[in-house]
């Protein structure tokens, strides 16, 4: 390669923006500071008077930011983080949580979807004309195999006080639950729910994982180099319906092209969608 080319021109400049980013980040750190403060010392009343939580986690970035925040108050070897693997996760987010787990010292748990979501759209039949429809084709709901059961399963394995990633700002919904609780609520079942940053803005969970010298998941990345609007990029399954607006599957098929291919080999319909 010529020195001076495009691409020496590009490496050049991919370095200039990430020490860019890399002092914006540390200028929004410091603004944001008395807020983690704040934070630290509300998690640690809420671990008084309940117990410390383990960490419903998913690799998104504000399952990562809830982490760190307990790491920060209670040290690595108190956070441990429960995976709930629904089977049609991205190939990164595994990768992610393994090693972002195994850097920072915390216990890892995955709990799989058993069966994994995969199974259950291949068996509900309507990703395939061909096939015979069953909404529940496992006697259950895929918010039942995914959330509820391993919910259930790590309540009963690491106790009834777990943390979650919710923040108010992401929906009508959250806002009114989380605001109407502060963050923290007991169900009637006797679960407590946390979520220390339910209060936070999108900046500030960018800029805390920063400050705590952690990146985000690389599938946030590609999906804002593929066109989708960095506020909208969203960790989640590969096949989702909920972001279907969004062109999703338009992103996995050009971003994940042989997972695109492995998916629709069993999945015929999503074609129609990407």
């Amino acid at each position: 390669m010529v020195k001076g080319g495009p691409h020496d021109r590009t490496r050049r400049q991919s370095g200039r923006d990430a020490r860019l980013t890399s002092v914006l980040d540390g200028m929004r750190a410091e603004r944001h500071e008395p807020l983690f403060v704040r934070s630290v010392d509300r998690l640690r009343r809420w671990a008084d008077e309940h117990a410390v939580p383990w960490i419903g986690f998913s690799g998104g970035k504000d399952s990562v930011a809830t982490a760190l925040l307990v790491e920060q108050t209670f040290g690595a070897d108190c956070v441990h983080a429960v995976f709930f693997d629904s089977g049609l996760e991205f190939p990164e987010t595994i990768d992610y949580i393994g090693r972002i787990a195994a850097r920072r010292g915390w216990r890892l748990t995955t709990i799989p979807a058993v069966p994994s979501a995969l199974d259950h759209l291949v068996a509900t039949g309507y990703w395939d004309l061909r096939a015979e429809t069953n909404p529940e084709p496992f006697g259950c709901s895929m918010h039942e195999l995914l959330i509820e059961r391993p919910s259930t399963e790590a309540t009963e394995r690491f106790g009834p006080v777990m943390a979650w990633g919710l923040r108010a700002e992401e929906s009508k919904r959250r806002r009114m639950l989380l605001g109407a609780n502060r963050g923290i609520f007991t169900m009637r079942n006797g679960v407590t729910r946390m979520a220390p940053v339910w209060d936070w803005k999108a900046e500030h969970i960018t800029s805390y994982v920063a400050s705590r010298g952690e990146t985000l998941c690389p599938v946030y990345a590609r999906m804002v180099e593929l066109g989708e609007p960095a506020e909208r990029a969203r960790l989640s399954t590969m096949v989702d319906a909920s972001a279907l607006e969004f062109g999703r599957f338009a992103w996995l098929r050009r971003g994940w092209p042989n997972e695109w291919a492995k998916l629709c080999a069993v999945l015929p319909r999503l074609r129609e969608f990407g």
